[in-house]
């Protein structure tokens, strides 16, 4: 399950999201006030979330400076207000990695998805998506589990 790569169909997902841009400096805290901010939105409109929070961000990103997106998958299509965004994962075919662990070491697993679309002959459409099926505040670091997620053209 953990450090097998398979390849999915993402179906058309509906999301209420936050895009903003940012650097690496203090990423953490910036995530959880977006998934709080969002939260609190959508209590205020009797949304609850359909699915895991997830991040997205470009395959092209300087991490100096790149534009991230927070959000909770919705069942169905709500308005935004404020800084929360009604937006969409679309539909693809997408090429996943089952990551546990320390957010941390992420980073080292990219570029085994990367390989596999080289190998694979595949193009990725231009983003990663993380969805974070647990949370820091439920387990211990070393069970984190993180879908990474990479949707192909």
């Amino acid at each position: 399950m953990f450090d097998e790569i398979t390849v999915i169909e993402q179906p058309l997902q509906h999301v209420l999201a936050i895009r903003q841009k940012t650097n690496c400096e203090n990423l953490s805290e910036l995530i959880q006030k977006s998934y709080d901010d969002i939260i609190t939105y959508m209590t205020s409109i009797g949304v609850q979330p359909s699915g895991v929070p997830y991040i997205s961000f470009s395959l092209e990103c300087d991490m100096n400076d790149f534009e991230l997106e927070t959000g909770f998958p919705v069942a169905e299509a709500h308005d935004g207000s404020g800084s929360v965004i009604a937006a969409e994962i679309p539909e693809s075919k997408a090429v996943v990695l089952m990551y546990k662990g320390p957010y941390q070491g992420l980073e080292h697993e990219y570029p085994k998805l990367m390989r596999w679309i080289v190998d694979n002959q595949a193009a990725p459409s231009g983003k990663y998506y993380e969805f974070y099926l647990n949370s820091p505040h439920e387990v211990p670091e070393a069970e984190l589990i993180t879908r990474m997620q990479i949707p192909l053209k």
